[in-house]
């Protein structure tokens, strides 16, 4: 079991052990980065969405 959750160097030379996932799992910046791309991309489809459907009805 410890060999699947942590590194072998790590427990071979008797270093803390810290699991693989530690930063992905503990990262405090991948929601803010995610919600931020995300926003950016549904403004981005809904603003491609209006200029293209305005754009066939002469609107624009």
């Amino acid at each position: 079991m410890e060999e699947q959750l942590f590194p072998r160097a790590a427990v071979e030379q008797g270093r803390p052990r810290a699991p693989l996932s530690t930063f992905a799992e503990h990262s405090f910046l991948m929601p803010t980065i995610t919600s931020y791309f995300g926003f950016l991309l549904a403004v981005l489809t809904i603003t491609a969405g209006l200029f293209i459907s305005l754009n066939k009805i002469r609107l624009i």
